[in-house]
């Protein structure tokens, strides 16, 4: 029997055929006649081409993206790797053992590596780290991605992909640097502020007062600055902690309730509230509930849903004291203004109102990052 291929041009267009023709004997042993079949491959060779292409696409895109690709044999040890993951670990010939590869990793990841595997063994859980390879100064950071499947002959292998992520990591360590150098030059800035209005007030008898209230607020926006970067970088804090940080410098926490669920202040969003919160605490020491053994500070907050659909929900803080002394309302003094103004900076809005046992003040504002918003 013979099989062969030939293209067979008709009138709409060529027609790929497969075939295979096999001799008839006659009663002397001789060749009587030829017997042949075809058929048309035409749909084969259309997804045979399709596949090629979809593998020449998928090459690509893992070249451009800095991908290679492996398989693990989790029982055996034995893995198959393609050129990238080789030259990822410095190989320059095949390895086809998993110790070999291991031995690469840096050994302060060893060992989150193996329990990632573990758990991607045991439990099925999709293998996601992070983690570094070479044991020099500069190491290379790798992405590894990968899940175990069972095969018809029961074995397990972990197919996954490594992602070569050095040149992003380098760039958030620089940036994690400049960071920490920037947020250590800022509060140098807010000490040598404060100390520049301290030593002005030495030569002018009567401001002690005023330096006090000045250095207050600037030591309550470096507070508000300083735990919006704890992490070398400005991030979002939970309305907590931002309290913790205002309000327990004051001694106050036994004339405090505080309620609400979890909530993040948005990164841009912490100076402006800092400030605000602070002013809001002074005044309960000087002329509020705190000023008096027996006042009493609520401070509750939830979230309220969004204004407009699609828009960012928003959070409600209620301020209210109670048991302080009856006070007229404020003139429109620079505490006021500074209230307005970080309200105003916060897109928000605020409501204050009085009665003779107690003061209330309700401030809204749009959880929103502006980063996450194209602000930065």
């Amino acid at each position: 029997m013979v099989r062969f291929e030939v293209t067979v041009r008709t009138q709409s267009g060529d027609l790929p055929l497969r075939c295979q023709t096999a001799p008839i004997l006659d009663e002397a042993g001789l060749v009587a006649e030829f017997v042949v079949s075809a058929v048309d491959v035409s749909d084969e060779l259309i997804a045979r081409q399709s596949a090629h292409d979809h593998g020449e696409r998928l090459a690509f895109a893992l070249d451009a993206a800095r991908c290679g690709t492996f398989e693990w044999n989790t029982d055996t040890g034995e893995i198959l790797t393609d050129d990238a993951v080789l030259e990822m670990y410095g190989f320059g010939k095949p390895v086809n053992r998993i110790e070999a590869f291991l031995d690469q990793i840096h050994p302060t990841d060893l060992s989150k590596v193996q329990h990632a595997v573990r758990l991607a063994v045991e439990d099925g859980i999709t293998f996601d780290l992070r983690f570094r390879i070479g044991k020099g100064v500069r190491p290379r950071w790798l992405h590894g991605r990968g899940r175990v499947m069972e095969r018809d002959n029961g074995a397990k292998w972990l197919f996954g992909l490594n992602l070569d992520i050095t040149e992003e990591m380098e760039r958030r360590e620089r940036l994690a640097f400049l960071n920490r150098e920037l947020n250590h030059r800022v509060k140098n800035l807010f000490s040598i502020l404060s100390g520049i209005v301290r030593m002005t007030a030495r030569e002018d008898d009567g401001t002690e007062a005023l330096v006090d209230r000045i250095t207050d607020r600037i030591e309550a926006l470096s507070a508000a600055y300083t735990i919006g970067m704890e992490a070398g970088q400005l991030q979002p804090v939970r309305i907590e902690a931002l309290l913790d940080r205002i309000l327990l410098p004051y001694g106050r926490e036994y004339q405090t309730c505080r309620s609400g669920l979890p909530v993040l202040i948005p990164s841009e969003a912490v100076p402006p509230l800092g400030m605000i919160l602070n002013e809001m605490a002074t005044n309960a020491q000087k002329h509020g509930a705190w000023s008096v053994p027996d006042g009493m500070l609520d401070i509750a907050w939830q979230r309220q849903p969004p204004v407009e659909e699609g828009g960012p929900q928003w959070l409600q803080i209620d301020w209210t004291e109670r048991g302080g002394p009856h006070r007229r309302d404020a003139s429109m003094g620079f505490g006021t203004q500074l209230v307005r103004a970080c309200t105003a900076q916060l897109d928000g809005e605020i409501e204050r109102n009085r009665s003779e046992d107690q003061v209330h003040m309700q401030l809204r504002m749009p959880l929103v990052d502006a980063r996450r918003e194209g602000g930065s």
